[in-house]
């Protein structure tokens, strides 16, 4: 029992039990999006989650960005704010839907959610996010352990 316990002090001072940030990304087309999300953490603390849109060119951006995600992974955080502010906003189904107008000399356009896990939510959400620009899309999907 005593070699059991000394076991999971250290992974756990190895940081195998705290939390831990991914990233997912995916080129379609002409867009290359990133997400960086929480891969593993725990109710309660921050949960830094970041979107990147390029193109593979380093091309400009401009235009209307559509960006969507499922309604059940962000009720995932207590949301504090959404950086740049979205244009325009909506529900269609279960996706929450964000529309941001890029302007013309933009070349990597980043959206951040400021917030923290909600204490209530435990084991595995699935996340998925898709942009749309100008007639292409990129989409990719990844996944959130909370752990109690």
């Amino acid at each position: 029992m005593v070699a059991v316990i000394a076991v999971f002090v250290v992974i756990g001072i190895a940081g195998w039990w705290g939390p831990r940030q991914a990233t997912a990304t995916h080129t379609s087309g002409q867009v290359r999006l990133e997400v960086s999300y929480p891969r593993i953490t725990r109710g309660g603390l921050p949960g830094e989650w970041r979107v990147i849109v390029t193109r593979p060119d380093r091309t400009s951006l401009g235009g209307q960005l559509v960006m969507s995600n499922p309604l059940r992974y962000l009720a995932t955080f207590d949301q504090h704010g959404v950086d740049p502010t979205p244009a325009e906003s909506w529900v269609s189904g279960d996706r929450l839907f964000w529309q941001f107008d890029v302007p013309d000399d933009v070349v990597r356009f980043e959206v951040s959610l400021d917030g923290r896990v909600q204490p209530g939510v435990n084991w595995r959400r699935s996340g998925e996010t898709t942009v749309t620009l100008t007639g292409d899309a990129a989409s990719v999907a990844y996944a959130t352990w909370v752990m109690p």
